[in-house]
């Protein structure tokens, strides 16, 4: 399934509740399946994602590139320059990462190297 802009946006919509412990990360989840149709373990990934970018730590499910970039600029609006910077050494962490096990991502780097 291809992951629309909708479902991103709804799926950082509801990683930002979850993140502000206004709900809970499988009630998020399913929220994110009911109003998009999102897979449901891609919105659990996706909200994941999204907590570890705002705690800048390495994540290790994929996320598509439009996904990146929308959020990478959605923390920057919502939580300031140092937050977004802090997300986007998260994503370059990633990278580092999936090169490891599996093979480089130029776009999502480059993706990265944008918002450091």
């Amino acid at each position: 399934m291809k992951i629309s802009n909708s479902m991103i946006s709804c799926a950082y919509e509801y990683g930002i509740k979850v993140y502000r412990k206004e709900i809970a990360g499988t009630d998020a989840r399913a929220e994110v399946y009911h109003q998009t149709g999102m897979d449901p373990g891609s919105a659990g990934d996706y909200i994941n994602n999204l907590q570890y970018m705002l705690a800048g730590q390495e994540y290790k499910r994929t996320m598509n590139m439009a996904a990146t970039e929308y959020f990478l600029i959605h923390i920057g609006e919502e939580f300031g320059r140092q937050a977004q910077q802090k997300a986007a050494e998260a994503v370059a962490a990633h990278v580092r990462y999936y090169e490891r096990i599996h093979s480089y991502l130029p776009s999502i780097d480059k993706i990265a190297q944008k918002y450091k």
